[in-house]
């Protein structure tokens, strides 16, 4: 997602597939930096020299209401408990299953390549409405981010703690527009076993030749995998790949095709069909965006440049949904480099 999706070399696949959990820290006692006091942390290698203005925070809670919420930002060190103190700023969850946009009342200067500790935890232990759940974050599939974003925990004010492997759920904003970190919150399913659902990619700002998929919540009423130019209706003929699953393909999870390209400055969508009862394809979602639409359409896979798709069978509009990410994805055939470049809805691939 943001900076880091869009400036790596994203073969062999275009999207994601893995499975994914949500976890939570619950932070029910007054944190105190380097003493006592649940938290949790992103260690982030800053991703370019500049300042960060907003820290996004999603608060989820267990009961009550959120309570008092301490931000830091601390660094430049490799150690957390070394790191010196550069912002804070005291704050308030705004509900349940919510991102909150915590402004730094003076931006907080970072330097490329140079490791810095966003840090959450609670002001004081004031009872039932501090029992506040920040989650871990679902496991999102991009190694890259996850090791330049991510997610720690600590019990005791970060004497001692727990390296999660995988970023949390905190974006930082930078003055230059640029974003880091990760914007999905958990799981879902779509159920419909009419729609074509799947993933709206692009505009891409170079050829691609791609030559299969993946998908996960593999279905054995899958029926098939078509892409389509991204002006093309759910009623057209697709103008890339149409394709039918035959023996049980639709229930294995992938598949391969005679390669094809996508071309430079177009956008596509890939989906899959359905002939089932019961076709389930699942997706990570954005809790709490339409708070923040840039969430989504800035910070989301590709800055925004990938996300949900679908349409009815036979429709005359598709449905692009920024706040999802389905899980599936298309294989690079030629794992020729995509570069940043192509602006698409605040976002770039």
């Amino acid at each position: 997602m943001n900076k880091f999706d869009r400036n790596v070399n994203l073969a062999p696949m275009l999207g994601v597939t893995q499975n994914a959990t949500r976890a939570t820290h619950a932070l029910t006692s007054a944190y105190t930096f380097n003493s006592a006091g649940p938290a949790i942390a992103a260690r982030m290698i800053a991703p370019e020299t500049g300042t960060i203005t907003d820290v996004y925070v999603f608060v989820d809670v267990l009961f009550g209401s959120p309570g008092n919420l301490l931000l830091e930002v601390r660094g430049p060190h490799g150690t957390i408990t070394s790191a010196s103190l550069l912002g804070s700023k005291q704050f308030a969850g705004i509900g349940n299953d919510k991102w909150s946009k915590v402004t730094l009342d003076t931006p907080v200067a970072v330097t490329a390549g140079e490791i810095y500790w966003i840090i959450v935890g609670a002001v004081t232990a004031d009872g039932s409405n501090n029992n506040v759940l920040l989650p871990k974050t679902v496991v999102y599939p991009n190694d890259l981010l996850a090791r330049l974003f991510n997610g720690y925990t600590t019990t005791n004010g970060f004497v001692g703690s727990t390296n999660q492997g995988f970023p949390p759920a905190l974006v930082c904003k930078f003055a230059s527009g640029e974003y880091c970190g990760c914007p999905y919150t958990d799981t879902g399913s779509y159920t419909s076993n009419t729609d074509h659902k799947g993933l709206l990619i692009g505009p891409l700002s170079d050829d691609v030749i791609v030559s299969g998929a993946l998908w996960s919540s593999p279905s054995s009423t899958f029926s098939g995998l078509r892409i389509y130019e991204g002006s093309q209706l759910p009623n057209a003929t697709p103008s890339v790949l149409s394709m039918t699953f035959g023996n049980g393909v639709g229930a294995a999870g992938a598949v391969m095709f005679t390669p094809v390209r996508l071309a430079r400055g177009k956008s596509y969508r890939a989906v899959m069909t359905f002939s089932g009862s019961s076709a389930g394809q699942g997706y990570y979602i954005i809790n709490g965006q339409a708070d923040w639409p840039e969430l989504g359409t800035a910070v989301g896979m590709a800055g925004g440049a990938i996300c949900s798709t679908r349409g009815a069978s036979g429709g005359l509009s598709w449905t692009d949904e920024y706040d999802k990410l389905s899980r599936m994805s298309l294989i690079i055939g030629d794992a020729k480099r995509v570069p940043a470049g192509a602006v698409a809805n605040g976002g770039r691939l």
